[in-house]
């Protein structure tokens, strides 16, 4: 809405600007003193404001060291270039002498301006779109370099484990005895932990095997949800819609996606806290991050949104980073697997967040 603060003492005048103003659609608030405006502006600021430059307590200047104004036009009885040249230095937008003219003008001035300042604030909010896809476009880059660099190492680790499993294993067979065979069992439990932890740095790159199947959603979360077991009294409320269509997918790789963020979402709960499932048809997303875009397409959508403690904005810029983690003692490669897995599905995940106001994650599946 456009709200124009007339700043005038002479009651009449003020009244033929209002007139002038509210043909054409807009909104005035009148203030017949600089203290008045003042008071006015300390809580609010106008889209434009028409100043009297002589007001009977001060002048225009020195409102604007009391309180700024934005945007203004200054108006006075006087055509003094000095003082027109003075507060176009301070930021007025235009000059306007209270002549004979000054009402036939007036509209037009005011429309110029407003249009100017629209002009202003669609730059303003293109440069911060063009900011936000930079960024995007930056951090899909650092994930993918990372992905691609953790997929060649767990694949060469892989092969290498595969042989030494099978030494170990051919050894085991021509043990002798019990004391060497116990250090063998031994390694073989230490490599069956290194295959995970490579078989997991496959699913951060998305070159993890998949058995791939139609899969009903709100089926697989009920299985999650019973699956994360006890939640130390803190709530945890699903609600799924009937009737999605199935996605395609491996069902125990998304099963464990699905699980750590439940599983972070109870964790981040204060004492009253609660968590929040949702299901439904995939739609657009305002405001937060997409950390992976999803492709063009129906979809369908789940949602986990808690009331936990959140996430500053460099705590998210390395959230998905492999093996970053807030707690002492983290559990290996968390987000960074389950971005590699959603990425490896065509999913697409978006997150919002901030200190205090807790979080929420939303994957968009593709329909089978």
């Amino acid at each position: 809405m456009t709200t124009i603060l007339v700043v005038e003492d002479d009651p009449g005048l003020a009244e033929l600007i209002r007139e002038e103003l509210a043909q054409r659609g807009w909104d005035c608030i009148h203030c017949a003193t600089g203290a008045q405006a003042a008071a006015w502006l300390a809580g609010q600021q106008p889209t434009l404001a028409l100043l009297d430059y002589s007001l009977p307590d001060m002048t225009g200047a020195e409102l604007l060291e009391r309180a700024p104004i934005e945007r203004f036009i200054v108006t006075t009885g006087a055509g003094d270039e000095r003082v027109a040249v003075a507060m176009m230095k301070l930021g007025a937008m235009d000059y306007l002498v209270k002549d004979a003219l000054f009402l036939d003008t007036l509209g037009e001035v005011v429309a110029l301006a407003l249009r100017h300042i629209a002009t202003e604030r669609s730059l303003a909010e293109a440069q911060a779109s063009l900011r936000r896809a930079e960024e995007d476009l930056a951090r899909a880059r650092k994930v993918e370099s990372l992905g691609l660099m953790a997929g060649g190492i767990a694949h060469d680790f892989n092969n290498l484990f595969q042989a030494l499993r099978s030494n170990l294993e051919l050894a085991l067979l021509k043990a002798p005895d019990a004391p060497l065979r116990a250090p063998l069992d031994r390694a073989l439990k230490i490599l069956d932990k290194a295959s995970l932890l490579t078989h997991r740095m496959l699913e951060y790159s998305g070159r993890s095997m998949r058995a791939t199947q139609a899969l009903d959603l709100n089926p697989l979360v009920e299985e999650c949800l019973a699956a994360l077991g006890g939640t130390g009294g803190r709530p945890v409320e699903f609600s799924g819609q009937a009737g999605l269509p199935p996605i395609e997918g491996d069902g125990k790789q998304l099963a464990q996606v699905i699980l750590g963020l439940l599983q972070n979402a109870v964790e981040s709960l204060e004492p009253g806290g609660a968590v929040r499932v949702r299901t439904g048809p995939g739609l657009a997303e305002t405001g937060g991050l997409w950390v992976h875009p999803p492709p063009a397409g129906p979809a369908v959508r789940l949602s986990i949104e808690d009331d936990g403690a959140g996430m500053a904005p460099e705590i998210l810029e390395r959230a998905f980073d492999p093996f970053f983690t807030t707690r002492t003692t983290g559990r290996g490669l968390g987000l960074a697997a389950a971005l590699g897995i959603l990425s490896a599905h065509g999913a697409g995940l978006w997150v919002r967040t901030a200190p205090g106001r807790g979080t929420t994650f939303r994957i968009h599946f593709p329909t089978a």
